[in-house]
């Protein structure tokens, strides 16, 4: 049996040492604000990371110097661990769950307007999530799994699914999810249905399911052929494409550079280019028919690091820097731009989640 990485400990010093190359060290908030710390130690790269040298070739460059970043309203609410808990529905980025500064998880539902920089707080979550996926779909939100607890791993997940009225300022109970309780997976709506993929109970998942809201009804899809949780998904094209991720192993937490996608219209699966670099707690949104993935937790290369992926060329490409390194941030296309909301840094050694909303406009 894989140890356990999770353990208690005592609250870090206000400076702490930069985190060896080959090495992430992850610490989360424990409960009633004490810390419970990831010791999520990666070995050397060669060792634990699945990162080939031929992925690491593949980021040809800087995108052209039109790409850059901006600063918006911050997140009333600062959270980390929202990771995939970010969607858009009538024009804004509607936030959920996470765990807050002082330790706390949150039952928060924040939106932001870009026609008015502005956040707006909604009905609260039924209860408090962190990891938890929020999806949209025929004019509701959706919101499934997640974590109850930041004690000890597997932190308590649910199988819970509720659906969000913004008509109504409401939630209501949905069917759950037939997988079983779970949380750090990834969700992206495509054709009116919600495909829920991956995630973790005691160990990294391949669980591919698909909700219909109109039905309030589950099915089950091709398995995701590297099973893996902490991993971010968006649609491209007709093309789910999956990225990164991490499964526990007997020497802690292993990460991945996986990309895999699943065409919607034969329903298989093909490997892509991996990222530059193994990595987990990523953040990925599609916007003008090309793939961008944020940050993430990663043993080899600069946690605030930005990718595009160009299908046409089947090359990743960096971008510039984001402001801040974050993991487990909320990340959003809506109007052109690209949102990354909240997050925490990295090393996650102090428990500061961040209330930062940085916003990316691509080059075109």
């Amino acid at each position: 049996m894989a140890r356990d990485p999770f353990r208690r400990g005592a609250p870090p010093a206000p400076a702490p040492p930069a985190t060896p190359r080959g090495r992430v060290r992850a610490i989360l908030l424990g409960p009633r604000g004490a810390f419970a710390a990831l010791v999520a130690v990666l070995a050397t790269a060669a060792a634990t990371n699945t990162t080939p040298a031929s992925a690491k070739r593949g980021v040809a460059g800087t995108v052209a110097a039109g790409a850059g970043w901006s600063l918006a309203a911050p997140m009333p609410t600062p959270r980390k661990e929202i990771a995939n808990a970010a969607a858009v529905l009538d024009g804004r980025i509607w936030v959920a769950g996470g765990v807050t500064p002082e330790g706390r998880i949150s039952d928060a539902l924040e939106s932001y307007d870009p026609a008015t920089d502005g956040w707006q707080s909604h009905a609260p979550l039924p209860e408090p999530l962190w990891r938890a996926v929020l999806a949209a779909a025929d004019g509701r939100l959706y919101l499934f799994g997640g974590y109850r607890s930041t004690g000890r791993f597997p932190f308590d997940p649910t199988d819970a699914v509720y659906a969000y009225d913004p008509r109504t300022d409401t939630w209501s109970a949905r069917s759950p999810m037939p997988a079983g309780p779970r949380g750090a997976f990834t969700a992206v709506t495509a054709g009116g249905r919600i495909h829920v993929i991956g995630g973790a109970q005691n160990n990294g998942l391949d669980r591919h399911e698909v909700y219909d809201p109109a039905t309030d009804r589950w099915s089950t899809a091709p398995a995701l052929p590297t099973p893996r949780s902490g991993l971010s998904a968006a649609l491209l094209g007709r093309e789910i494409v999956t990225t990164g991720g991490y499964v526990l192993g007997a020497g802690g937490v292993r990460s991945f550079a996986t990309v895999e996608a699943y065409d919607l219209d034969t329903g298989a699966w093909r490997a892509l280019p991996d990222l530059p670099a193994a990595r987990f707690g990523v953040g990925a949104a599609a916007l003008g028919g090309r793939l961008y993935v944020f940050g993430g937790l990663a043993s080899d290369e600069v946690p605030s690091r930005a990718l595009v992926y160009d299908p046409s060329k089947g090359v990743w490409n960096a971008l510039p820097e984001m402001p801040s390194p974050v993991s487990f941030m909320g990340v959003a296309a809506l109007e052109g731009s690209i949102h990354v909301v909240g997050g925490g840094p990295v090393p996650l050694d102090r428990h500061d989640a961040v209330p930062l909303h940085r916003v990316f406009v691509p080059d075109g």
